[in-house]
């Protein structure tokens, strides 16, 4: 009996053993697979290829697909689910897959944004030698004689200064803003400036640089009028 027991037990380990291998073989196929397969021309031939890749395989396809998921990729699926809409009952099926997938995609942005940010400051910080890039000094102690409206800093100045304060985190953005505002360095070209950077970022499908741009230019303006200036 007990040597019956042990072959059963036998048996039932190399049959688990199997089914990992073979699944395990299965999910390095299709990544495998999915590595092999061209990257698609258009909107159209997006949509086909990622609704045809195993779930297995998304993640992948999130990093090697990531720049082409545009905000005009979003809007080509948003249209084609209009259309499918439109079509009544036969169009539902595909309607529900196009609902999925656009969920899918404003994650995969979200990380393609991530990406790309942390890719600048990979760049940023290869480019000083390995270090983060030093941050630019903004002057404490006013001028007593000059006015008010003159400032020591161009708006391109000013630019730089908060995206040099950037790479280097969020603390050192934020303290620069706010001796910017205190010395009313910060004004409606500078906010302007960082408006119109953010609408070129969200053109060119830089979501996540949009976002932190409009961030900063709605920081300067609350420091700004903490600082006393409107």
């Amino acid at each position: 009996m007990k040597a019956l027991q042990a072959k059963e037990s036998a048996d039932t380990n190399e049959a688990v053993d199997a089914a990992i291998e073979r699944e395990q073989a299965i999910v390095a196929g299709i990544r495998g697979d999915a590595a092999d397969r061209p990257m698609p021309e258009d909107f159209d031939a997006l949509i086909e290829h990622l609704l045809s890749t195993p779930m297995e395989a998304m993640d992948y396809e999130t990093v090697r697909c990531g720049p082409l998921m545009t905000k005009a990729f979003v809007a080509h699926i948003r249209d084609n689910q209009k259309k499918l809409a439109a079509a009544g009952p036969s169009g539902e099926e595909s309607l529900v897959e196009l609902q999925a997938l656009e969920e899918w995609v404003m994650v995969a942005r979200e990380r393609q944004s991530e990406r790309e940010d942390n890719a600048r400051r990979a760049a940023a910080v290869e480019a000083n030698g390995g270090e983060a890039p030093p941050v630019t000094a903004v002057p404490i102690d006013a001028n007593s004689e000059t006015s008010k409206s003159e400032t020591r800093f161009s708006v391109g100045e000013k630019f730089e200064i908060l995206m040099s304060c950037a790479a280097n985190g969020v603390d050192a953005l934020r303290n620069a803003i706010i001796e910017l505002a205190k010395k009313d360095e910060i004004d409606d070209v500078l906010v302007g400036m960082l408006q119109s950077n953010a609408l070129n970022a969200e053109e060119a499908g830089d979501e996540g640089r949009a976002k932190f741009l409009r961030k900063v230019a709605e920081v300067c303006v609350r420091e700004r009028k903490a600082a006393g200036f409107e």
